[in-house]
Parts: structure tokens; sequence; C-alpha cells
């Protein structure tokens, strides 16, 4: 029954009609350098040309830059797993994806904590003032996810909203790595609020994103034509 005489002429066409060449998916870490590329250029670019936050001499090196590339490389991280999970059998397990996900979120409120710490722990207000860096985060953010879904895309994600929620998540952790030296506000609850919420919400926009792809791979199955 395996011998090629024994495969309906039909469906000997077909098959042949469809074959293609398809080119191996490079490592993750490899596909991860177009949002790294994207990271450096923000980071390079968007202090000087928004301008850096007031307090920036006070929080020195470690705090300043040293936070921000922490933060970027936090974020990469969630990346390149993101970038793995759309790859069938590469992904990592649901409990630790969950767990990098905590300490994507972690490195944010710990380089929050710590500046608050060395600025003499300014009194904040609730709700925080400074809202305005919810939509300013997320905006800038956008670009790293879109171009991490369609890295996912190209790829055959099983989970795609569990690779875009950590795509997102990603995105979040960089671009707050980046705003991290532009944000005047050096209160607690600022950061808390607004900054993680805008990390809280690009990830829920890449699952959103990652339901999407879902959808319309299930729509093309459905229907191959």
């Amino acid at each position: 029954m395996s011998g090629r005489g024994s495969i309906p002429e039909a469906l000997r066409r077909a098959l042949d009609a469809d074959h293609r060449a398809v080119r191996p998916l490079r490592p993750a870490w490899v596909r991860a350098l177009w949002v790294t590329l994207w990271a450096a250029v923000a980071l390079a670019v968007l202090p000087l040309a928004i301008g850096m936050r007031a307090d920036i001499a006070s929080l020195g090196f470690a705090l300043s830059w040293g936070a921000a590339v922490l933060e970027c490389l936090a974020g990469l991280g969630l990346v390149v797993l993101a970038l793995r999970e759309a790859v069938p059998g590469s992904g990592v397990t649901r409990p630790a994806g969950s767990a990098a996900l905590a300490g994507g979120v972690v490195a944010v409120f710990l380089v929050a904590g710590l500046s608050w710490l060395q600025r003499g722990r300014p009194a904040g207000s609730f709700p925080p003032a400074g809202a305005h860096c919810f939509p300013m985060e997320s905006t800038l953010a956008l670009p790293a996810l879109a171009l991490t879904m369609l890295l996912v895309s190209r790829a055959y994600a099983v989970r795609a909203r569990w690779a875009g929620a950590l795509g997102g998540a990603g995105a979040g952790v960089v671009t707050d790595g980046i705003w991290h030296l532009i944000c005047p506000h050096a209160d607690l609850s600022h950061v808390l609020v607004w900054h993680g919420g805008a990390v809280l919400a690009l990830a829920a926009i890449g699952w959103l994103a990652g339901s999407t792809v879902e959808g319309i791979r299930r729509r093309r199955f459905r229907d191959p034509r």
C-alpha cells in the first residue's frame, strides 16, 4: 500500500502541485535580533529626542542606563520565549512561561522600587499623576509587538495566544526600560499603576493578536482554497 502505484493519480497530482520547498526557521534568538535592533535604536534615540528625566544624574548610572538595559534584556528574553512558542514542540511549559512573565513584571517593579528609594521615597497620590505615561508607553511598544507577532505568524504556533501574551509583555518591558530614562515621575504609585498597567495591557493585546492568528488558521484549515 505504500508504493507509488497505490496512490490515486488525482491525489498524486494534487500533492505535486502543493509541493514546495520550505526554508527551516532560524533559532528563536536569531529571529529575535529584529526586535533587538528596534530596541537598540529606540534606546539610543528616544531619550535624546523626547528628553531625559530631570533626576537622571541623581539616579546614577546603575539606576538609569543600567536599569534601562536590564529591563530591555528581560523584555527581549520574553520575546525569545514567544518566538520559541511559535515553533511546535519548542515552547516552554505553562508554569515556566508564567514564571517568565512574572519575572518581567518584577523587573519593572524592582527598577521602580530602587529608583524610588534612591530619590528619597517621594510621596505619591492616588490616583497617581502622570496618566499620559500609559498611552505613551503602549504606543511606543506597538512596533515591537507588531514585529514579534509577524515573526510568530510566519512560524506555526500551536498556542499563538500564549506566544502573543509573551511577546506583548516582552515589548512592554523593553519599552518601559526605555521610558524609565524619560519619565519625570519618581513616586512608586505612578510606576506601579501606569507603567505596570501598560505592560499588562500589551500582554492582553498580544493575547488578542494571537487569537486572531489562530482564528485565521482555523478558517484556512476548514477551507484550504
